[in-house]
């Protein structure tokens, strides 16, 4: 092999070598950004839960008022009372509903 030849072969390994570089950092910055979605979808998702257990655990609260205030609501002359009561302590709709 002449020094040309020899010259030419390095001068292609250098940029082969650059290329794979190049490939591989864009390899890794392809996994980081499906790691970092994957991880916003988890965290959408627990958000979501979060949510529903907050909802669930208003509805239970509402419940166990309404639970409460069974002895009060059946009798006449503390009905009215009671349901002003619940009021503060539950949602307007509901207590219009059971009124």
């Amino acid at each position: 092999m002449t020094e040309a030849e020899l010259s030419a072969k390095q001068e292609q390994l250098a940029a082969d070598r650059t290329k794979l570089e190049r490939e591989k950092l864009e390899f890794e910055q392809k996994k980081l950004q499906r790691l970092t979605i994957s991880i916003s979808a988890v965290a959408v998702v627990v958000s979501l839960l979060q949510v529903g257990v907050a909802f669930l655990q208003s509805r239970l609260a509402t419940a166990q008022t309404v639970e409460k205030f069974i002895p009060h609501l059946q009798k006449q002359e503390t009905r009215d009372a009671a349901l002003l009561t619940m009021a503060a302590f539950t949602d307007q709709n509901f207590v219009t509903q059971l009124g």
